[in-house]
């Protein structure tokens, strides 16, 4: 009888999210996994805890820690917390593991002028995304940017040729942070570029910047005229 007692035994591993789902796909070894961030309150005061159980139970269970704030993949909060609840899911129903779906990517650069990224970048649509097209607007001129005396930046929005789309869109300007938000729920929805153009822009807003853009774009794309009695700002296909 091999009576060896496992490295991990009587202590907490700390991991990296893509060293747990090695390890979770690997290993039949009961697992315990304890999700936290180095800032949280409530997670400093179980960690204590969570040590002294694992030098209690040996190597009956395995016991890991993993950084739920900062994965070493995409370090923002929401997209940090999402795969947590993945990861934690997972494990507690392992063997039988499911994939769950994700939130649209959003980025947002809390600087002057914001910045803001939604969905797909063109970086990655050039690497290895559809084909596409893109539309762009200045706030140079745009109306309440100049009367807020922030008209600086652009937006760029993508698109696929074959569908419309819309797959991103990148921006540096006033507002980027609600804009942001705003994109990524179509990115999220698969919206086409005409169901976004046919949404309501109030005037004078910055969002009218946006629909811009979004013009600009769909005048780019190769698809047939919507019907008349279906939208009211319905751009022919060129």
């Amino acid at each position: 009888m091999n009576m060896s007692v496992p490295a991990w035994a009587g202590k907490v591993e700390e991991l990296d999210a893509t060293e747990f789902n090695r390890l979770a796909r690997s290993t039949t070894d009961p697992l315990l996994l304890y999700i936290g961030a180095p800032w949280c309150p409530p997670c400093k005061t179980m960690g204590p805890a969570f040590d002294a159980a694992a030098a209690a139970m040996g190597d009956q269970v395995r016991f890991l820690k993993v950084n739920g704030d900062a994965n070493g993949m995409t370090e923002i909060l929401h997209e940090a917390a999402d795969d947590g609840r993945i990861a934690g899911d997972n494990a507690g129903r392992h063997p039988i593991v499911r994939p769950r779906p994700r939130r649209a990517p959003l980025g947002i650069v809390f600087s002057d002028p914001q910045i803001a990224m939604v969905g797909a970048t063109f970086q990655q649509l050039k690497a290895g995304g559809p084909a596409f097209e893109v539309g762009e607007a200045s706030f140079a001129d745009q109306g309440r940017s100049r009367v807020m005396l922030e008209n600086r930046g652009m937006i760029r929005v993508y698109a696929d040729t074959a569908t419309g789309i819309f797959l991103g869109a990148e921006m540096v300007g006033p507002a980027a942070e609600h804009i942001g938000h705003l994109l990524s729920w179509s990115v999220q929805r698969r919206d086409t570029v005409q169901q976004m153009i046919d949404s309501p822009f109030y005037h004078p807003v910055i969002e009218e910047g946006v629909r811009t853009a979004l013009r600009h774009l769909q005048r780019k794309l190769v698809l047939p005229p919507q019907a008349p009695e279906s939208c009211l700002d319905c751009v022919p296909g060129s």
